[in-house]
């Protein structure tokens, strides 16, 4: 959940699984960005100013750690 600091909830993306690792990417003002692995062995990349979660991986395993390079 994505809450404003004033604390209104702006945003909720939903997933199948549990995150069990989340880790923030930085982005432009409006658009930081979170790396989240889950128990399934998904990878998301999710915007703060975009609704939609966007899948960069999937394998067997669960996600216990990530990085990105660029």
């Amino acid at each position: 959940m994505l809450y404003s600091f004033s604390g209104v909830k702006e945003r909720e993306w939903i997933f199948e699984t549990t995150i069990t690792f989340a880790k923030p990417v930085g982005g432009p003002p409006g658009g930081e960005g979170l790396l989240v692995g889950h128990a399934n062995g998904e990878v998301h990349r999710i915007f703060v100013n975009n609704p939609f979660a966007i899948k960069v991986l999937s394998h067997g395993a669960p996600i216990t750690g990530l990085d990105l390079s660029k």
